[in-house]
């Protein structure tokens, strides 16, 4: 059987075909591509879109359409609690629904082991997250989360990915990288928005852009310790994983 890497927006899968040093420029929402060169088990990369509804979908097709052993979610995560830092790790311990309340938990067996055994010495952080349906900008908002659920990190696809998962049998595991801590406060320019005309919207779409330029720069530098972590994963596969 075969090792699934789950992944939503092009960069988390560029990140991917980085770990496999094979280019992923081009994979279509919803598509799996197979890599048999690394040793058995085989390794696929699906790119599901952002969100809980696109990865609902994209995971149980797959999983409807595929021999898959075992699913590892990948990508960015915002963080929750102050003990993470841009670039921090973490591994789901469970996984949580913000609209619902309700838990799954990752993979205690084979699956779960590995990738706790390979990453806990990068520095990565065993701890629940919580997939949210829209971006979480404000300190506030992230430190309530925190409070009430009691999540270190939070992501817009790892519940959906969980359940998809659950139905069919299929052992999941998670591992997110953090590209914005807790403290970090992001502007609603970032949504790309402006309001207005004249000098005040110019002033406020360059704003928008300085802003969103800044992010981006830092999520790709996030995402550096989710490669180096996915490339000793992904080249270290145990035959019994999935």
């Amino acid at each position: 059987m075969r090792l699934l890497v789950i992944a939503a927006v092009p960069a988390e899968v560029r990140a991917v075909g980085l770990a496999l040093r094979t280019p992923l420029l081009s994979l279509p929402e919803g598509e799996v591509r197979w890599f048999a060169r690394l040793p058995k088990p085989e390794v696929g990369v699906l790119r599901t879109g952002p969100g809980p509804e696109a990865a609902s979908r994209a995971v149980g097709e797959a999983l409807a359409s595929h021999d898959v052993g075992g699913v590892l979610n990948v990508g960015w995560a915002g963080g929750l609690h102050t003990g993470l830092g841009l670039g921090s790790l973490v591994v789901a311990r469970r996984f949580l629904d913000a609209r619902g309340g309700e838990a799954l938990d990752a993979d205690d067996g084979v699956l779960g082991a590995w990738v706790r055994q390979v990453t806990l010495p990068l520095g990565a952080r065993v701890a629940d997250l919580v997939t949210v349906p829209v971006f979480v900008a404000g300190v506030g908002d992230k430190s309530d989360l925190h409070r009430r659920l009691g999540a270190w990190a939070c992501e817009m696809e790892g519940w959906e990915v969980a359940r998809a998962c659950r139905a069919r049998g299929v052992p999941v595991a998670a591992l997110r990288t953090v590209s914005d801590p807790a403290d970090v406060e992001l502007p609603s320019a970032l949504a790309g928005g402006t309001a207005g005309g004249g000098r005040a919207g110019l002033r406020t779409a360059l704003r928008a852009r300085v802003v969103r330029g800044a992010f981006e720069m830092a999520g790709q530098a996030s995402l550096v310790p989710l490669v180096r972590a996915l490339r000793r994963l992904l080249h270290t596969l145990p035959p019994d994983v999935g």
